[in-house]
């Protein structure tokens, strides 16, 4: 099944949760690729890390962990996480 966007044109990707996101604007979401679920992290609208994932709760798992990893590879203050769903 194909999804559409307003402007008539077909979409293959559907966000359907966004873990974390932070002021830099870097985000993890988990989307519907077709009959897939796949996690992204996404930085400047570019994804720099995907994984495809059987089910929302390894998604999520795997979503704490690149946040943690992210915080490591790019030291910043707590105040620079927006949102944390599902923690």
């Amino acid at each position: 099944m194909l999804n559409w966007r307003f402007d008539g044109q077909p979409v293959d990707d559907v966000p359907l949760i966004r873990f974390w996101k932070l002021k830099d604007g870097t985000d993890c979401v988990l989307m519907s690729a077709g009959p897939v679920l796949e996690l992204r992290l996404i930085d400047r609208g570019v994804a720099i890390r995907e994984c495809r994932c059987s089910n929302i709760e390894d998604a999520r798992e795997v979503a704490r962990q690149w946040r943690t990893d992210y915080e490591v590879d790019h030291p910043c203050s707590p105040s620079s996480l927006e949102s944390d769903v599902g923690n």
